[in-house]
């Protein structure tokens, strides 16, 4: 019988020291943590991306790389077959592939430097 009162009042004061009785909009909100707070400061500042068209990288038109595509007798269409660019010669493709690449370098928007002589 003792044994139980005695559990009995562990178990009362185990659960008078939790918050399991505690009313949760009074223990656990803090009111420093609201931010409608008088001196709340915002230390993280989200900048807006700028997404104009001038501002985006631009590959070669797809008529050049099409056009491109027809001298080396490659067929994009086919191109996203899983075996056909495995069935291309090496040497052609890798020709392709600088050509291609020359090309995209060709229409690619030249990025302004990071600094000038201008600020020194």
């Amino acid at each position: 019988m003792r044994l139980s009162q005695v559990l009995l009042v562990i178990a009362a004061a185990m659960l008078a020291a939790s918050d399991a009785l505690s009313d949760s909009d009074v223990a656990s909100i803090s009111k420093g943590a609201l931010p409608s707070g008088p001196s709340q400061r915002l230390l993280r500042t989200h900048h807006a991306y700028d997404t104009t068209a001038d501002t985006e990288e631009r590959a070669a038109p797809l008529e050049r790389i099409n056009s491109l595509a027809k001298k080396f007798d490659i067929d994009l269409k086919r191109a996203k077959e899983p075996g056909y660019m495995a069935s291309i010669n090496a040497d052609v493709l890798e020709r392709y592939q600088a050509a291609l690449s020359k090309l995209h370098k060709k229409f690619k928007k030249k990025k302004e430097p990071l600094y000038s002589e201008d600020h020194f």
